[in-house]
């Protein structure tokens, strides 16, 4: 019970299975718990921003800790940010298009992107393949990696450079195949 984190996900599991043993309390003890986390700076609160849908509480209750939740990514994209390319494409410039993933691998995705970067005309368009996920060693992910003029695995990279490195390449169109 002296375990916010605890509490909450228990209420969870709790919810899962349909037991609704002492709900209203669970309820109002997590409520009580999250004024008191988001009445001054601190820590991520308790309660996960997902699972804040899952409880019934107050509307501002809940748009105050999803708020909490989004600020350090709010930090991280502010950091990251800087002005777009500001530039128009030239006459024979080639179209910059990018294309972002973490399923360039055994996947669907990948299944289905396997031979699309290859397709692409290299007089017209300059592609970009940036890939979240890990090299899982397969002719999939080797396939996807070796058709992209550039492939950029960024499994590792903090999410804030993985922002700035997308934006340092300057791309026209970046498509998100998540």
């Amino acid at each position: 019970p002296g375990h916010p984190i605890a509490t909450a996900n228990l209420a969870i599991a709790k919810q899962l299975v349909c037991n609704w043993t002492d709900w209203e309390v669970s309820v109002s003890h997590i409520s009580r718990v999250l004024e008191q986390e988001l009445s001054h700076p601190g820590p991520i609160p308790s309660v996960k921003a997902f699972h804040a849908f899952v409880f019934p509480l107050s509307g501002d209750l809940t748009r105050r800790l999803v708020q909490r939740h989004a600020e350090p990514f709010a930090i991280e994209a502010k950091a990251a940010s800087r002005p777009p390319c500001g530039r128009t494409l030239a006459p024979g410039e080639r179209l910059r298009i990018g294309y972002i993933s973490r399923d360039f691998r055994i996947h669907p995705t990948g299944y289905l992107v396997r031979n699309m970067f290859s397709f692409h005309n290299r007089q017209r368009f300059e592609i970009f393949v940036y890939s979240l996920g890990r090299d899982d060693g397969s002719a999939v992910h080797h396939s996807i990696a070796s058709s992209a003029e550039h492939f950029v695995d960024l499994s590792s990279t903090p999410h804030v450079n993985v922002t700035r490195r997308i934006v340092s390449d300057c791309l026209h169109v970046l498509v998100e195949l998540n």
